[in-house]
């Protein structure tokens, strides 16, 4: 059964930087997400968002979060899942900041 909510909103962001630096600015958040699932054997879940923060206070700045993730029941209530994320900045505020940033989570679980 799919799920999905999109949305819109403003923020506000503080950010502290090591080295005292902080930035304030206002920004557009515009988000959307889904979800897939599954209740049979085996249980499925499969879902993901994105959201992007256009900033109203710097020109040109945006940044995006995003991430994918699936769980799957192979055994009854024994579980594998994976899950991606990333992060991007267009214009990080210090110069020797990296734009992006992502990785990558296993996991084995059981639930009861």
């Amino acid at each position: 059964m799919p799920s999905g909510l999109p949305g819109s909103a403003l923020a506000y962001s503080h950010e502290n930087y090591t080295g005292g630096e902080t930035f304030d600015s206002f920004e557009g958040v515009l988000t959307t997400s889904f979800k897939l699932f599954r209740y049979d054997f085996p249980e499925t879940d499969i879902g993901g968002s994105l959201t992007l923060l256009p900033s109203l206070t710097k020109s040109g700045r945006y940044r995006a979060e995003a991430d994918l993730r699936a769980k799957y029941e192979f055994v009854d209530d024994l579980y594998f899942e994976l899950k991606v994320y990333g992060s991007y900045d267009s214009k990080p505020p210090l110069t020797d900041s990296e734009q992006s940033d992502y990785g990558l989570t296993t996991s084995l679980g059981y639930s009861f």
